[in-house]
């Protein structure tokens, strides 16, 4: 499974797990906002677009 991030019209893979069931874990989303979190304060949208 796997847990993304849509900035306006672009895509960011957080993270990937292996799902055992219906729901997703929410120490998964936890982890996949922390990691969004960190992406987003490293980058700015123009860096972002550069990186493409």
């Amino acid at each position: 499974m796997d847990i993304l991030y849509v900035f306006k019209d672009i895509i960011i893979l957080t993270n990937t797990f292996e799902k055992h069931s219906d729901n997703v874990p929410k120490s998964e989303i936890k982890t996949a906002k922390k990691y969004r979190d960190d992406f987003l304060g490293r980058y700015t949208e123009q860096e972002i677009r550069g990186l493409l």
